[in-house]
C-alpha cells in the first residue's frame, strides 16, 4: 500500500449507494471536502436529504478516467458490476468491506485543522484502525490546528526570506523544540 491524499479540487469524486451506508460514507467525503455527486441505487430518503442539488437517482451513466468512485450500501452483484464498469473506464474504486473489488482504500483519519493523520491496516482490520485512530485522537487534540498554522506561517517566512529548505527545516525544527509540543 502507498498512501496518498488527493486534492480533491482536481479530482471529480462520486458516491453510488444507498441506505445508512451511503449516508455514513457521503458524510466521510464531505468531511474531507470532497463534495461528490451522489447515485442513489435504492430509494434512500436521509441520503438524498444530506446529497441535497448533488442527488441523482440510478446509476451513472460515464465514469471519468482519474476519477474515485466510492460504492457503499450495495447488494455484492451490483456492487461487482459497477466496479467493474467504473474501472473500466479508467476511474479508481472504493467498494466499502470489499477489499477484493478496491483500486484504493480509505484510512482511518485524525483531522486537526489542515493536520491530518491517517491510520491504515491495509484493509485488513478496520477495526483495528479505528481502535488507533481514537487512541490518536486523545494525543492529538483540537489545539494542534492551531500550531500547524504557526509553522506554516513559520516557513513561509523562512522561504520568502530565500533560505535554502535545509536552513528551513532546520529553523522549523529548533522552532518546535522551543514549544516542546512533541515530547
Amino acid at each position: 500500500m502507498l498512501p496518498v491524499v488527493f486534492d480533491l479540487d482536481k479530482v471529480t469524486v462520486a458516491l453510488v449507494g444507498t441506505g445508512a451506508a451511503a449516508v455514513r460514507k457521503l458524510a466521510t467525503l464531505d468531511a474531507a471536502g470532497a463534495r461528490p455527486t451522489v447515485y442513489d441505487t435504492g430509494a434512500s430518503e436521509a441520503l438524498r436529504r444530506r446529497a441535497g442539488e448533488r442527488y441523482r437517482h440510478g446509476l451513472p451513466n460515464v465514469y471519468a478516467p482519474g476519477s474515485l468512485l466510492f460504492v457503499a450500501g450495495v447488494a455484492d452483484g451490483l456492487a461487482s458490476n459497477i466496479a467493474a464498469e467504473a474501472r473500466a473506464q479508467g476511474a479508481l474504486v472504493n467498494v466499502e468491506d470489499r477489499k477484493p473489488w478496491c483500486d484504493f482504500h480509505v484510512p482511518a483519519t485524525v483531522r486537526r485543522g489542515d493536520l491530518l493523520v491517517a491510520i491504515s491496516t491495509s484493509g485488513k482490520s478496520p477495526a483495528l484502525a479505528a481502535r488507533v485512530r481514537r487512541a490518536i485522537e486523545r494525543l492529538i487534540g483540537p489545539e494542534w490546528g492551531g500550531r500547524l498554522e504557526a509553522v506554516a506561517t513559520l516557513r513561509n517566512r523562512l522561504r520568502a526570506r530565500g533560505l535554502p529548505m535545509r536552513e528551513v527545516s532546520r529553523r522549523t525544527d529548533a522552532f518546535l523544540d522551543t514549544r516542546n509540543w512533541l515530547r
